[in-house]
């Protein structure tokens, strides 16, 4: 009620961390009754998503803005919404450059990028995606030794998983007998 009516910036603020903390709770599992009120409970991870996107566009530039945006990475990355998830995280990193949040980013995307990548489904582009990830984080940081090695591992991964998948394709036409593919 306080946010919708007369324009007080008494504790405006104050407000939008509290809306915050609602929309984490909903993030983290929290439910919320279907209709208001009466037995049914449902999940309310959408309405996090809104919540999130309200606070991001009220305190763009503020820090609660960066966790609004990184908590909403997270939501649109369980939802499999993969390429929103790197949308977002490249947001974060575009706003807030210069932040720890920014770094957490950069290996989001690298996990994100690994979740896409499996044996069967061999999508270089992804790969290609993520070195050039592993590139800019290097740019970015260079002295962030410990985050950058963790987000080598990820692409190390992820080179393995599609190896893997390549052998597998080579074993097949092995047994095929169709040695030239």
């Amino acid at each position: 009620r306080y946010l919708s009516g007369d324009f007080s910036p008494k504790y405006f603020e104050e407000s939008m961390h509290y809306k915050f903390a609602i929309a984490e709770k909903y993030r983290t599992g929290s439910r919320k009754r279907a209709f208001g009120k009466g037995p049914r409970i449902v999940f309310a991870d959408d309405e996090a998503i809104e919540i999130f996107d309200e606070v991001i566009a009220t305190l763009p530039t503020n820090e609660l803005a960066a966790k609004a945006l990184f908590a909403k990475a997270s939501l649109q990355t369980e939802f499999h919404e993969y390429k929103d998830a790197v949308e977002t995280y490249e947001e974060i990193i575009e706003r807030f450059s210069k932040s720890d949040i920014a770094i957490d980013s950069f290996i989001e995307i690298a996990k994100v990028y690994e979740m896409q990548t499996t044996r069967k489904q061999q999508n270089t582009d992804i790969l290609d995606l993520a070195n050039l990830n592993i590139k800019t984080f290097k740019e970015a940081f260079p002295f962030e030794e410990e985050k950058l090695m963790e987000a080598e591992n990820i692409l190390i991964s992820m080179q393995e998983t599609f190896a893997k998948g390549l052998f597998d394709i080579a074993k097949f036409y092995e047994k095929t007998k169709k040695v030239n593919a």
